[in-house]
């Protein structure tokens, strides 16, 4: 197998120019990455009971704000609409 071609940097280390350090950085990192992409999410927070009217609005917000934050934003939408129960999803539609 051919060597790695290397050179000298301005402060006389050796420097790998044929790019290996790289190829293993990207290695790991593709690894890295295989192994998120394959990870269950965390159970970082629990799923908010559904809104009815009559309910403290402010306290089901900040929760369901909360919740939403772990999935991505274009199923925010209707996990919002999961959330209502009763009237409080009659009234939407």
């Amino acid at each position: 197998m051919p060597e790695t071609p290397k050179s000298e940097d301005a402060t006389g280390q050796t420097v790998d120019t044929g790019g290996t350090q790289l190829a293993n950085v990207l290695s790991a990192l593709t690894e890295r990455l295989e192994k998120l992409s394959t990870m269950e999410p965390a159970a970082a927070c629990s799923v908010p009971e559904k809104y009815n009217v009559g309910d403290k609005f402010q306290r089901w917000e900040k929760q369901v704000k909360i919740y939403v934050e772990n999935f991505p934003p274009e199923r925010h939408p209707n996990l919002v609409l999961s959330l209502l129960g009763g009237e409080a999803f009659d009234d939407r539609w």
